[in-house]
């Protein structure tokens, strides 16, 4: 689903590259509007799936099931960590998401420039959500834990070193960003994975809209705060910041690692 996801974002954000270009800025807004209604048209041709139900007892209301079942994944040993640390972890991305404009803006970089970097940025979620069971099965949670590390390092080394660098290397700082923001993919799609081996079928939408919530709050916050940062501190001095986020990502990762969970296919 991730991959498709990842295709479609790809398809969209080069075609409305191209549609800007030469045909002016309404083409990709009229586009979309089309593309919104034939989403509607799927809709409501989609079948009727078979879901499992979670039978609650008489005397515990829906909403007190509900929060029992928050209550049991926040303080599980090994659930906890497989929430937050994809919730932190992509904060940092979303930052250096967020990012690649204000460092094509600072370099002068052409407006045409944009979509093809966000059109390399669709393309490298969709790899990652293609090889995401690959490596997760080669390496195991401990080993890919290592490689997210290392490629948001990466990532967030380029980002605060992009308002330095000559115009003809911001590609290569780009590129690293780009690389950090879409392995976010990757630690959302292992963690899910292993979550949904620590609990039953009729908890898993649950648990897994938890892990949601949470990451979309931290995530929520950092966009809030990455605009006046950007516009008032600087492009420079906000990665830098941004760049503290690493000590709790390692943290939880260390976490991750002590609790050594094994992947069963």
């Amino acid at each position: 689903m991730k991959t498709l996801e990842g295709c479609g974002l790809l398809f969209s954000t080069l075609g409305g590259a191209f549609l800007y270009q030469y045909f002016g800025p309404n083409t990709p807004i009229w586009s979309s509007i089309a593309c919104m209604f034939a989403g509607i048209m799927l809709l409501t041709h989609l079948p009727d799936v078979p879901e499992f139900k979670r039978i609650v007892r008489k005397d515990k209301s829906k909403w007190q099931d509900i929060s029992d079942i928050c209550k049991y994944a926040i303080q599980h040993p090994q659930i906890k960590w497989l929430i937050f640390f994809p919730a932190v972890y992509g904060t940092l991305t979303i930052i250096l998401m967020w990012g690649l404009q204000p460092v094509m803006i600072l370099h002068a970089l052409p407006v045409f420039i944009f979509g093809f970097v966000v059109g390399i940025n669709a393309f490298m979620h969709t790899f990652f959500a293609f090889i995401s069971g690959e490596i997760i099965e080669k390496f195991a949670l401990n080993g890919t834990i290592k490689i997210l590390i290392f490629i948001l390092t990466l990532a967030t080394v380029g980002a605060c070193l992009s308002a330095y660098v000559p115009d003809i290397f911001v590609y290569v700082c780009l590129g690293l960003m780009i690389l950090g923001t879409a392995s976010c993919v990757l630690a959302g799609v292992v963690t899910s994975t292993l979550i949904n081996h620590q609990i039953q079928s009729n908890e898993r939408s649950i648990v897994l809209s938890v892990k949601l919530m949470v990451g979309r709050a931290l995530g929520g916050c950092a966009m809030i705060l990455l605009k006046p940062l950007f516009d008032t501190v600087g492009v420079e001095e906000t990665f830098l910041i941004s760049a503290l986020l690493l000590v709790p990502i390692i943290y939880l990762s260390f976490k991750l690692y002590k609790l050594r969970i094994i992947f069963r296919t």
